[in-house]
């Protein structure tokens, strides 16, 4: 690896970060680097390698909340981390994770926590202290919209996405509470793409969803267990989509789900006192992706 030291990104560095998004995440548009970085404190919550004078490996890391048994932690969420094709496998990667974790410790948060892109991201994350935490459920259902009834079940848009998840979860699982500008984000993210967030009346529930084709994609759906089935019909119904696929969080009777997110401690000890008691799995549901 080249020497060079972490540093957090400048003002000047946003055309070059900008390259470097659209780069390495070739599905994403200006419209969504735009969405990030106004909503970013660069200089606080972007860490950059610039061996070269100019960014060419970076990752956000951005300030959340994990409650858990009463308690609120402060944590940090690994976000779009990424390197130019030229610069990989040089290690930068590696030694800004590293500064994160400093960072994190210094600020005095609890835990570091990120949502791989693939198995292979999920393996080289382990080997900086990474581990599977974070689950959900994910539900299917074929339906024929048109027979789609559900008295007393209305949606209703929300504009505070953050404040209805948390009203549902509060009292549920150990779960992370979004700050406001990233669950607003990830409201906006499902809105472009046709979908947006609701509640639902006669139901203490609220899901986030997007049309996929034929099918309805809510990437979360948080309501009371009896009334998931209910929920997903009014969703179907609203959209008229045929069929849906549904995330929701893992509760203590349903086993071990499907992983979403990984987990690491700032405190090289701090596995045990952050480890959930026995019962529901701890939930991640959004990932800004």
């Amino acid at each position: 690896m080249d020497d060079f030291v972490p540093r957090f990104a400048r003002p000047e560095d946003r055309p070059a970060l900008s390259r470097l998004w659209l780069a390495c995440f070739p599905g994403d548009t200006m419209e969504t680097v735009r969405a990030v970085f106004g909503r970013l404190a660069l200089e606080t919550e972007c860490l950059v390698a610039a061996p070269d004078g100019f960014p060419v490996s970076m990752l956000l890391l951005l300030p959340q909340r994990y409650a858990a048994a009463g308690r609120s932690l402060p944590v940090q969420y690994i976000y779009a981390a990424a390197t130019l094709p030229a610069y990989r496998g040089r290690g930068y990667c590696g030694a800004l994770l590293k500064a994160a974790f400093e960072v994190g410790r210094s600020r005095g948060q609890a835990a570091s926590f990120l949502r791989p892109a693939s198995q292979g991201l999920t393996d080289y994350y382990t080997q900086f202290g990474y581990r599977p935490f974070f689950g959900f459920l994910e539900r299917r259902k074929p339906l024929s919209n048109a027979s789609v009834r559900v008295p007393g079940l209305e949606l209703f848009p929300v504009r505070d996405y953050g404040a209805a998840r948390e009203r549902v979860l509060a009292d549920g699982p150990p779960h992370i509470v979004w700050e406001k500008r990233w669950a607003d984000l990830a409201l906006e993210q499902a809105e472009a793409a046709g979908g947006g967030g609701f509640s639902f009346a006669g139901s203490a529930g609220c899901a986030l969803c997007e049309p996929d084709g034929d099918a309805l994609f809510v990437r979360e759906l948080l309501c009371p267990a009896s009334q998931t089935d209910a929920c997903m019909s009014a969703l179907l119904s609203r959209f008229g989509r045929t069929g849906i696929v549904c995330r929701t969080p893992v509760r203590a009777a349903e086993g071990e789900g499907t992983v979403f997110g990984l987990w690491r401690p700032l405190d090289d000890d701090g596995w045990e006192q952050l480890r959930p008691a026995a019962g529901d799995k701890p939930y991640m549901g959004l990932a800004l992706d």
